[in-house]
């Protein structure tokens, strides 16, 4: 940050914690991605394989995109898709001990109260110095709440003191297609509530068949950016930049397209 080197490592505590050490050796080793996050200017962790997908693809279509003149690949900025709401953990650890910024975009699940980590105790397990996160759910009085005393409006709390620390959704709830009130937590219940998408997202199942990735890019490259991608995008950067992102700014060459310059 600022043109100065930082050396980050991880310090004997850290690897005291065999079940952690294991995890992220595993990954490191079946995921090219994964050892890649180190070499990225930032890093946005995704739940699943069909947001992996079609995340980028919007992202560099986007308005928000267009303002700042560079989209994710412009960038350098790293896509890794963690596997499940409860998964995150680990990988935010990591980053935190190598300095490297980074953003989610989870699920609404993620933010229940009956999973073994909801989202916003993984960051702060990955980080427990951030006295701020601390402070906001003892506000809420999160530590003591169970999932029946979870409301829309505890889950919009929760969302919000996500935004301030790097945690970010497109979901409007937490509900999943099992339970009563219907999936309104999933990146497929996003692209459902917009009806525009439905055609394209029909067309990219039928021809993408059971591969979620394909249906993600199938999908994206077939739609413009919804609003709501855009203003995420925008707030990705923003998260990435206060935490040490270089910013870069375009500028065009005889062909047109974006020469991209520290600034």
């Amino acid at each position: 940050m600022d043109g100065a080197t930082r050396v980050n490592r991880m310090s004997a505590s850290d690897l005291e914690d065999d079940r952690w050490v294991n995890s992220i050796i595993k990954e490191l080793e079946w995921s090219a991605d994964a050892r890649g996050m180190l070499f990225a200017s930032g890093v946005v962790l995704v739940e699943g394989e069909t947001e992996l997908a079609a995340l980028p693809i919007w992202f560099a279509k986007s308005d928000a995109a267009h303002i700042s003149g560079c989209g994710p690949m412009d960038l350098h900025i790293a896509f890794l898709s963690v596997g499940g709401d409860t998964a995150f953990g680990s990988f935010l650890f990591y980053l935190e001990r190598f300095g490297v910024p980074w953003t989610v975009v989870c699920d609404g699940a993620a933010f229940r109260l009956d999973t073994t980590n909801h989202i916003l105790e993984q960051v702060m397990k990955a980080d427990p110095g951030n006295r701020e996160l601390q402070d906001s759910l003892q506000e809420l009085d999160l530590p003591e709440k169970k999932q029946a005393d979870m409301s829309a409006e505890l889950f919009q709390s929760m969302v919000d003191i996500g935004h301030e620390h790097g945690v970010f959704t497109l979901a409007s709830g937490w509900s999943r297609k099992s339970e009563s009130d219907g999936d309104n937590e999933s990146f497929e219940s996003f692209v459902l509530s917009r009806t525009y998408l439905w055609d394209a997202f029909a067309r990219a199942k039928e021809a993408a068949g059971r591969s979620k990735p394909r249906v993600g890019r199938l999908l994206a490259d077939a739609t413009d950016c919804p609003s709501e991608v855009s203003d995420l995008y925008g707030q990705i950067l923003n998260r990435l930049r206060k935490q040490g992102m270089r910013q870069l700014s375009a500028r065009l060459t005889s062909d047109g397209k974006p020469s991209l310059k520290p600034t």
